[in-house]
């Protein structure tokens, strides 16, 4: 492949996949300011941005009761019977 075909891939993906990811941003925390963090992320580093995204599920929500290790983790550690 010719330098300017693979500038030209990288630049209409670069360009498709910041509103996606500003999207899937948006959906992940219903922050405009995660919305657009994930948007310039998108547009710059899309390579890396793209399979983060599918990982954590593209567009489902952050979970708001995930516990923090050891606070209130449910966890026998310390208990008593």
């Amino acid at each position: 492949m010719d330098t300017s075909t693979l500038t030209k891939i990288s630049l209409v993906a670069s360009v498709l996949s910041t509103p996606v990811l500003a999207y899937h941003g948006y959906r992940r925390t219903g922050t405009v300011g995660n919305a657009l963090l994930w948007g310039i992320l998108g547009a710059i580093v899309w390579p890396i941005t793209v399979p983060v995204a599918l990982a954590q599920g593209y567009g489902k929500q952050v979970s708001k009761t995930v516990p923090v290790a050891g606070l209130g983790c449910g966890c026998s550690r310390g208990k008593r019977r």
